[in-house]
């Protein structure tokens, strides 16, 4: 699917309860982190206010969350998850997060990131979400063990063998039933949609080609909305853009969900 104009209003009540997608009091944060401590401020503006969001992560990080229907004692595995504050939700709902992150190159963060300091950010929070500095394929993780697996706008970033090497490693990784939420961004002035191959923030990935790197089920997505499915037809998303959640980097929201066969 892509992500409607209009949010649910389960949604909006997400995103306030937990001050999502940009802290708590936004307009304040400027000021503040000139004079308080990365703890300080961490403590004050809350886990979302760690790391620079599109607009689109109104309803990326509501979904992601709704689609997985955290349970305490779940494992999740968050795909490149930086700073953001999803997966400290997600601790504090019970759940046992691990980040696996190689490098913060492509993340847009104000703080240093390294184990020491994530120690710390988890203290603030209460919560221990386990980082891991590493590619999946050599990150030392267990087989068959997550109950379900995400990644929040990461895969259009990276290149065709690194979405292969995740696709594969959380499949191998996910229990038998466990499931995979994505989200993706779509660029309105990239190939399909417009006229240039990629931009500075990626390209439009082939949607039905990454869910065929491995064994998933499509469990949830509409394939006339996911780019590269036959279903999929470019010049009925630019007639009907006004009903689309456009981000501020013109980027619409591509949503899907893969299951591993029980």
């Amino acid at each position: 699917m892509l992500a409607p104009r209009q949010l649910p209003y389960h949604f909006v009540a997400w995103n306030r309860t937990h001050n999502a997608p940009f802290g708590r009091w936004p307009q304040l944060q400027r000021a503040t982190r000139k004079f308080l401590p990365p703890l300080a401020f961490a403590a004050l503006h809350g886990p979302f206010s760690l790391q620079t969001n599109n607009i689109t992560r109104e309803f990326e990080y509501p979904w992601t969350f709704h689609a997985a229907q955290p349970r305490p004692g779940q494992k999740a595995l968050e795909i490149g998850g930086g700073f953001s504050g999803i997966q400290f939700i997600f601790a504090r709902h019970g759940c046992s997060v691990f980040n696996i992150d190689p490098g913060m190159e492509r993340h847009s963060l104000n703080w240093r990131y390294d184990l020491s300091s994530f120690s710390r950010f988890n203290a603030v929070f209460g919560t221990n979400v386990k980082l891991i500095p590493s590619t999946i394929d050599r990150a030392n993780l267990p087989l068959a063990s997550f109950d379900f697996a995400y990644s929040v706008s990461v895969l259009e970033h990276l290149s065709s063998d690194e979405i292969r090497s995740i696709m594969t490693g959380v499949f191998q990784r996910l229990r038998p039933g466990g499931f995979f939420a994505i989200t993706l961004d779509l660029f309105l002035e990239v190939v399909p949609l417009g006229p240039n191959v990629e931009d500075e923030y990626g390209t439009n990935v082939d949607v039905k080609q990454i869910c065929e790197m491995a064994p998933f089920v499509l469990a949830v997505g509409n394939r006339s909305e996911l780019n590269g499915f036959p279903e999929f037809d470019p010049e009925r998303v630019k007639r009907n853009l006004s009903s689309y959640f456009i981000g501020q980097r013109s980027t619409l929201t591509q949503c899907l969900v893969l299951q591993k066969s029980p």
